[in-house]
């Protein structure tokens, strides 16, 4: 039977907590052509803030996962606010993107195929290269959340959607999470929490110093744990 285990690796050093976090985890990777990282880059904030993944750690992710794919790609989507390339500017992720030889891909612009998410009873465009990849990475901010109370690597998927108006879903914004989930099932993940974000997530909450970074490669069970870290 699968034994969970998840790490929880304390520092402010990048490199090392990724490395560390690798070395308890010992994920199975098989390679591939392509694996995907998704990083939480919903808003045009720093990282400094909480609001906003790290692209220091993004790029020690994609360093030790350098020789097992054919082509690393960082993912992210337009907001109504800003395109994915705004935000990969702002954030620092053409530096690392430069530094690491990796491609940046808006999702917004993707090749997108019709799904039907079932429990919803909509059908969506879901970007195709989400759904050919060889491995997924999540590589969220711990935060709290206004509409989701919390928020990690299951609610980072929800910035897959190509749709910019993010928000026309967020009736459904439970059952839209829980099928994309389903759909593109990440490999690994290591949510930022060396400053995360308390009170008015996703973005104009405080910057809360947790220190650590939280790994595995359930999503469900690392989301658990980080909910019992900080208190919920």
């Amino acid at each position: 039977m699968k034994t969970n285990i998840v790490s929880i690796v304390k520092g402010t050093d990048a490199n090392h907590i990724v490395e560390e976090t690798f070395n308890l985890l010992k994920p199975e990777i098989r390679s591939g052509d392509l694996c995907l990282v998704k990083p939480n880059l919903c808003t045009l904030r720093l990282p400094e803030t909480g609001a906003t993944t790290h692209p220091e750690l993004v790029e020690g992710v994609v360093n030790m996962l350098r020789d097992r794919f054919a082509e690393l790609v960082i993912v992210e989507s337009d907001s109504a606010a800003s395109s994915a390339e705004m935000k990969f500017m702002y954030c620092g992720y053409y530096d690392i993107a430069k530094r690491a030889d990796v491609r940046l891909l808006n999702l917004t612009r993707s090749e997108c195929l019709n799904l039907k998410f079932e429990h919803t009873g909509l059908t969506m465009g879901l970007p195709r290269i989400l759904l050919d990849c060889d491995y997924f990475v999540s590589v969220p901010a711990l935060k709290t959340h206004s509409l989701t109370v919390f928020t990690a690597n299951i609610k980072n998927l929800y910035g897959l959607l190509p749709h910019p108006r993010k928000t026309m879903y967020h009736g459904k914004v439970h059952e839209i999470v829980a099928e994309l989930n389903a759909f593109v099932q990440p490999k690994l993940c290591l949510v930022d929490g060396i400053v995360g974000m308390e009170g008015n997530g996703p973005n104009k909450g405080d910057p809360a110093h947790f220190g650590a970074v939280i790994g595995g490669t359930d999503t469900l069970y690392v989301d658990t744990i980080c909910c019992n870290a900080i208190g919920l």
